[in-house]
């Protein structure tokens, strides 16, 4: 049984051919509780929900979210948005790496290329990351309706907070507060991911690692951008 905020008249059957056990459509648009409730003996499994937000202006287009046991984004190009991706180096052929310049850091750095991960040695994960506590990143994001910040969760990784500081005509600085310490290490998750921005405005972005003790790192891979595109007028 599927129970969304309390209740269970939301959702409709889904298709098991495609493997859908069930869809929920016409939401307001806010925060909401979805349970998944077994009220049989039998087994059940699943392995991921997807969610659709609205992104930009009052009719805009939408973005597809897939979430499995953390989030990760899902862009479809049929909507040609106007994306684009920030990486915080570069590297070339004889393995240096350049840094980009549209970040700002303070504190104790390191660029892991090309990022080897594990006893084997078999997985590869280029990233920025700091064990560090207090160093932070910042960076100036413009012509943005949305933006997520990648990374990867693992045993070793901690706390972190993310201040999004818009422009004085639209607000004060909000800052949050999240952890990449899970029991198993996973690849390219979201760590962090802001919506319903003004695009024709400049926002500033601080990410300040918490972590310390057996959990003293915090990295990053990419940042994805979503750009709605400017508001037309008619006359």
């Amino acid at each position: 049984m599927i129970e969304l905020d309390g209740q269970t008249s939301y959702s409709s059957p889904g298709d098991p051919s495609l493997g859908l056990l069930r869809k929920i459509e016409g939401l307001a648009f806010g925060k909401h509780r979805l349970f998944l409730n077994v009220t049989q003996e039998a087994t059940i499994s699943f392995s991921e929900a997807v969610l659709t937000v609205g992104v930009g202006n009052t009719n805009g287009l939408e973005v597809s979210i897939r979430w499995l046991t953390y989030t990760k984004l899902f862009l479809s190009g049929a909507y040609n948005l106007r994306n684009r991706t920030l990486v915080p180096f570069t590297q070339a052929s004889d393995g240096l790496s350049t840094l980009n310049p549209q970040f700002t850091y303070t504190g104790s750095w390191y660029t892991a290329v090309p990022g080897i991960l594990g006893d084997t040695g078999a997985v590869a994960y280029p990233r920025q990351h700091t064990s560090q506590t207090g160093a932070y990143v910042t960076f100036n994001l413009d012509q943005t309706s949305a933006f997520f910040i990648y990374g990867l969760i693992n045993f070793d990784l901690g706390p972190f907070s993310v201040t999004l500081t818009p422009p004085l005509d639209l607000g004060s600085p909000v800052m949050t507060f999240y952890n990449s310490n899970p029991h198993w290490i996973s690849l390219d998750r979201v760590m962090y991911w802001a919506s319903g921005l003004d695009r024709d405005k400049e926002y500033s972005v601080k990410i300040t690692n918490l972590g310390e003790g057996t959990m003293p790192w915090w990295d990053f891979s990419h940042i994805d951008i979503i750009d709605e595109g400017s508001t037309l007028s008619l006359s």
